[in-house]
């Protein structure tokens, strides 16, 4: 019985160490970046595609790292369905937000009666767009057990909620900058604490 918690804790830490890499950060960073510069070019059918394929890239560059950098230094754990459910709901609320966003941007790029209505009521829509960000990413916070996500959370909703007397371009390139660079430090960091063994495998730690 006493023992329990013990488990329950060493669980809990080896999760938060998962998250200690600085990969989350680098990669909501990159994603506000890329947001910045699609802001500063004009909306054209070449301009969104490369938008997406970007975006596309950002997400399939955060598995690979996760995949080349955590997982050879810490292994891969097999967590208990609480901790496995958590992580599963966190990638549904990721996908419906990519999802809704693209489909959003690309209807209001695309012309017609929703971007009519968009532009129409553009305050009511920053406000919605803020509000959701610290949704999304207290979610991430709450079931991730990683705090420093709502600072992410913070910086994204000052962007799309365009609160700020500056331009969504110069608030995306600074926000993306002002998350990459902790996340910067973290991996530094991360790869100092838990250098790679030379021939190392990947071993199942379940």
């Amino acid at each position: 019985m006493s023992s329990q918690p013990n488990l329950k804790e060493l669980e809990r830490r080896a999760w938060r160490s998962m998250h200690d890499d600085g990969l989350w950060e680098l990669f909501l960073g990159a994603t506000l970046l890329i947001l910045g510069v699609s802001a500063l070019v004009r909306v054209e059918s070449w301009a969104i595609a490369v938008h997406l394929i970007l975006s596309v890239g950002i997400v399939v560059s955060m598995v690979m790292a996760k995949r080349l950098i955590t997982v050879p230094r810490m292994g891969v754990v097999n967590f208990g369905p609480g901790r496995r459910e958590k992580h599963r709901k966190t990638t549904a609320l990721l996908l419906f937000s990519f999802g809704l966003g693209a489909a959003l941007f690309l209807a209001i790029a695309s012309g017609g009666s929703i971007s009519t209505w968009f532009r129409g009521n553009l305050g009511l829509v920053n406000l919605f767009a803020g509000v959701w960000a610290l949704v999304v990413f207290g979610g991430m916070a709450y079931w991730l057990d990683h705090p420093r996500l709502l600072f992410a959370g913070l910086v994204y909703a000052a962007v799309f909620s365009h609160l700020l007397p500056v331009g969504t371009a110069m608030t995306a390139l600074v926000g993306g900058t002002v998350i990459i660079i902790p996340g910067l430090i973290m991996l530094i960091r991360f790869l100092r604490k838990y250098p790679l063994p030379t021939g190392a495998e990947v071993h199942d730690n379940g």
